[in-house]
């Protein structure tokens, strides 16, 4: 994670396993709500599923939800 001045996230980094090949893959949080799940100090992020969808700049991001137009 990266985190403003003021404590906040700014950033999600996911690193995670494609279910249909077992690739591995690097991703950025791809909403505020993923973000928001990451940090959640009850939850475990490790272990959700998710997407991954390539943005048009070519990043690869990351979801919990289901996947809209990036």
């Amino acid at each position: 994670m990266d985190f403003g001045r003021d404590g906040k996230p700014v950033r999600g980094h996911v690193v995670g396993r494609l279910k249909h090949n077992g690739h591995r893959f690097i991703a950025n949080h791809a909403d505020d709500f993923t973000l928001d799940e990451l940090v959640d100090p009850v939850r475990e992020p490790i272990g959700r599923e998710g997407f991954v969808v390539r943005s048009e700049d070519g990043r690869n991001l990351f979801t919990l939800g289901k996947p809209s137009s990036l």
